[in-house]
């Protein structure tokens, strides 16, 4: 009985394993330096550093107050964006300057520009519930009771105009 010899057939996608090293140092040089362009896959490039988040290796969102963000561009160490009411509305701000912040300067602005109406009637409607809670005055409390419905009412439709906005 002859014996057969098992051939073994050289396969076309083996390569050299001392090269690996080099191959995957180029590809997570790659990474690094290709940001997405989406919101969520920036979220995913996003790390915390203390209180505050740093998006892409290089923007740093930093939490002022509750509702008080600033965008600081991290290669340089400027001042982007200060006093956004929301942390989604500093990172809708954030994706439209990778994608194109040229063409989005407008875009950015009215974004900027609802956040801080958003922020106003919060501050509205925190004032009008104080104003109810300490004051005795019945026809006062009505009139103030009024204006908060209205400015809570405000702030359904500039939430609306939001997550319109929003990338």
């Amino acid at each position: 009985m002859k014996e057969r010899k098992m051939r073994m057939k050289k396969s076309t996608t083996n390569f050299n394993v001392d090269k690996l090293p080099k191959l995957v140092n180029s590809l997570t040089d790659i990474l690094n330096d290709s940001l997405p362009k989406s919101t969520f896959g920036l979220l995913s490039t996003a790390e915390q550093i203390g209180d505050n988040i740093l998006v892409g290796n290089r923007w740093l969102i930093v939490a002022v107050d509750k509702a008080n963000y600033n965008i600081i561009d991290n290669f340089n160490g400027n001042l982007v964006h200060q006093g956004l009411a929301r942390l989604q509305t500093a990172i809708s701000i954030i994706t439209l300057l990778n994608k194109n912040p040229d063409s989005n300067i407008t875009r950015i602005k009215i974004l900027q520009s609802v956040d801080q109406g958003y922020l106003r009637c919060l501050t509205d409607i925190y004032t009008y519930k104080l104003i109810i809670k300490q004051t005795q005055d019945l026809d006062k409390k009505n009139m103030i009771q009024c204006r908060l419905d209205d400015k809570l009412h405000k702030l359904s439709e500039i939430k609306q105009q939001l997550f319109k906005l929003y990338c």
